[in-house]
């Protein structure tokens, strides 16, 4: 099982066959951020961060978040990320 501390709260990272993420909030017992399986795209680096980001920073709405979220995956696609 993957894990990832953000913030000093651990959550278990899920890959799951779906084009949307989601994120459980800090305070849920096991909670889990479920990502794209493949995480082979823009779009899903951009639902990988948005997941990430509501980890780190639940009090966000949303609209900040994915303007924020896909902001990272454009810079990090402009410099050759990609998923090996």
């Amino acid at each position: 099982m993957k894990t990832i501390t953000i913030r000093g709260r651990r959550y278990r990272v899920e890959n799951v066959p779906a084009w949307r993420g989601e994120c459980f909030a800090p305070s849920v017992k096991g909670k889990a951020i479920r990502i794209p399986v493949t995480g082979d795209t823009l779009g899903d680096l951009a639902v990988i961060n948005h997941e990430i980001l509501h980890a780190g920073c639940w009090d966000l709405d949303e609209t900040a978040v994915d303007e924020i979220a896909h902001a990272q995956a454009r810079a990090a696609w402009a410099c050759g990320w990609r998923r090996e």
